[in-house]
């Protein structure tokens, strides 16, 4: 296998769910290969290996090794079965930004930072490009729809402070939803620099650029269909019922309030979940769309796969863990410019107009902070996710060793 192109693509063989997705059964097709399941003992757990390891690497830590002949990764050592309180399941083989095996959550969160630590131009530089070339005209127009606004609805500075408060935020609108582009660009690129990271490569933020523009259309487009699938699931759990409020409001019927209030709090409950549900089961899109090359609809239906069964409750965890963790840090970095934004106009006493527009950018800055320093974070971890599912799931690990041995 060559080196430019470690093969990520979908196994073509048995189904999917042939293997155990908690990684312990070892069974399962390989990227299209054809590698032969882990042994097993009497009891179903993969038995230990004590073949010759990879050239060039030794025997791995824990006293075992990883098979060769087609084998692929077994267990080291004499400890108990993966998960057991000594030893783990795998022997560590790491290439790249994590070992070569089922990813604990340490593993993500360390190998996305290695991977931006490792590859800085690629991940923040490349965000904050993007961010900037994708808020920067909404930015504008925002400014310019801020001042329209102001001058229209004739606010002076002694009555018109909440007015003023309103327009700059209907103004950040527009930054805000272009920020958001950019968080998804900024994601497919996220998934190449982990894709090469894994294998041990680093890459540049023009070998980044070229290895996933012909997909960023690809991508965008099925976020544009989830998007299409989260509105019409709100306006079905929230829409109808709160349209059932408003006529029993407006007609006075007292039934029919009560009805409509009921509705409103068990359908705003079931969005939520139907919002986490949607998010949860599409979250490896566009990993999948730019690593295994697919388009929208094959890329979807392969994310939905990936995260069936149990492990949608861990993929689900993982991820809100991790946008809590976002939030967080996002929080920490937006404060003191808000808190700076309004001793500043305090200070200076600026106009109506002034004030208005300097929020519209204000927020558009911070935006354009957080998502540069955020996003490779965040994107990074479900690339990892990704990975992981396709490990425990296809035994992707030893079409990544073959991969990497390969290259040599």
């Amino acid at each position: 296998m060559s080196e430019e192109q470690p093969r990520w693509t979908a196994p073509t063989g048995a189904p999917q769910q042939d293997r155990d997705p908690n990684g312990a059964d070892g069974s399962g097709p390989v990227g299209g290969g054809s590698a032969q399941p882990r042994p097993q003992d009497g009891r179903g757990r993969a038995s230990e290996g004590h073949g010759a390891a990879y050239p060039g690497q030794g025997t791995a830590p824990g006293g075992g090794g990883l098979a060769h002949g087609g084998q692929g990764p077994v267990h080291g050592g004499q400890g108990p079965a993966y998960g057991g309180p000594t030893q783990p399941l795998y022997a560590e083989y790491r290439p790249g930004i994590v070992p070569i095996r089922p990813l604990t959550l340490g593993d993500m969160f360390s190998g996305a930072t290695l991977a931006i630590r490792g590859n800085p131009a690629a991940t923040l530089g490349l965000g904050l490009v993007t961010t900037l070339v994708v808020v920067a005209p909404a930015t504008a127009l925002g400014v310019i729809l801020t001042r329209v606004l102001v001058d229209q609805a004739r606010v002076d500075d002694a009555t018109g402070q909440d007015a003023l408060d309103g327009f700059g935020a209907f103004g950040s609108l527009l930054p805000s939803l272009a920020a958001q582009l950019a968080v998804l660009l900024m994601t497919a690129f996220t998934a190449h620099v982990i894709g090469q990271g894994v294998l041990g490569r680093k890459t540049s933020l023009q070998e980044t650029w070229e290895a996933t523009r012909s997909r960023l259309w690809t991508v965008v487009g099925s976020a544009a269909l989830v998007f299409l699938m989260i509105v019409v699931a709100l306006l079905v759990l929230v829409g109808v019922p709160v349209a059932v409020l408003v006529y029993g409001i407006v007609e006075d019927v007292r039934g029919t309030v009560a009805l409509g209030v009921g509705l409103t709090i068990l359908g705003a409950l079931a969005a939520i979940a139907v919002l986490l549900f949607i998010g949860t089961r599409f979250a490896f899109a566009s990993a999948v769309i730019v690593l295994e090359h697919l388009g929208v609809r094959r890329g979807l239906g392969r994310s939905w796969r990936l995260t069936s069964g149990g492990q949608f409750w861990r993929v689900l965890g993982i991820r809100i863990l991790v946008a809590l963790l976002v939030g967080i840090v996002s929080g920490i970095l937006t404060v003191p410019i808000g808190m700076a934004l309004g001793l500043a106009v305090g200070a200076a006493g600026l106009s109506a107009a002034t004030y208005a527009v300097v929020t519209v950018v204000v927020q558009a800055l911070s935006t354009v902070i957080t998502g540069a320093l955020t996003t490779p974070f965040s994107a990074g971890t479900d690339t990892l996710l990704y990975l992981d599912q396709r490990i425990r799931r296809e035994a992707l690990d030893v079409q990544l060793l073959a991969s990497v041995h390969g290259g040599r």
